[in-house]
């Protein structure tokens, strides 16, 4: 498996003689029955030497379970990991028939992709209108981002109800204006008219 990013993990850890943690990004892994896998490597020293290198293995059912936590009054939330090459590090909580690797394209993930993080108003992978805020994931020789969505209707939906109310308030206190200035006109005029 010299060949694997798992291989060049370990041959760089020999090489470098150093003490960091290396993370390798998901790819296919023959020993996982070529699904894809992620793995942290560490350097195992005694007195300054290499002695072995420790290698655990992420475990991807812990990373969705964290990066697919329940936002709190929102409903169409979907959080997920997306590596630079556009194929997902984590799985959203309702993607179907999605999984580790599998790749993603919409002008979301483009936006994602290209900067390192910012706020967007675009379609999803699902061709959903959402309001999408995306940041670079932290760790050391990973180029990951973390895109959080949710539907621009219920993301908008406090707002277009603000609205609605203040289109509402502005149209009853027009018409209080409109009765009370006919009434007010009438009884000006009245004296006038006689």
């Amino acid at each position: 498996y010299s060949g694997s990013a798992f291989g060049a993990a370990v041959q760089k850890i020999i090489r470098n003689q150093s003490d960091d943690l290396v993370f390798v990004d998901f790819e296919p892994y023959e020993p996982s029955y070529n699904q894809d896998a992620s793995f942290l490597l560490a350097p195992l020293k005694d007195k300054g030497e290499l002695i072995g290198i420790i290698a655990f293995q992420m475990p991807v059912d812990r990373i969705n379970a964290i990066v697919n936590k329940t936002i709190a009054g929102f409903e169409t939330a979907e959080t997920f990991l997306i590596g630079s090459n556009g194929q997902l590090r984590s799985v959203p909580e309702n993607a179907g028939n999605l999984a580790i690797g599998s790749s993603l394209s919409s002008d979301v993930v483009k936006k994602a992709l290209a900067g390192s993080k910012g706020l967007i108003a675009a379609n999803n992978h699902r061709g959903v209108p959402v309001i999408a805020g995306f940041e670079q994931v932290s760790l050391p020789g990973l180029d990951w981002k973390i895109i959080l969505s949710v539907s621009d209707e219920e993301a908008m939906s406090e707002a277009y109800a603000s609205v609605r109310d203040a289109v509402i308030r502005l149209g009853a206190f027009s018409l209080i204006i409109l009765v009370c200035g006919y009434g007010l006109g009438v009884l000006l005029l009245r004296p006038v008219q006689a």
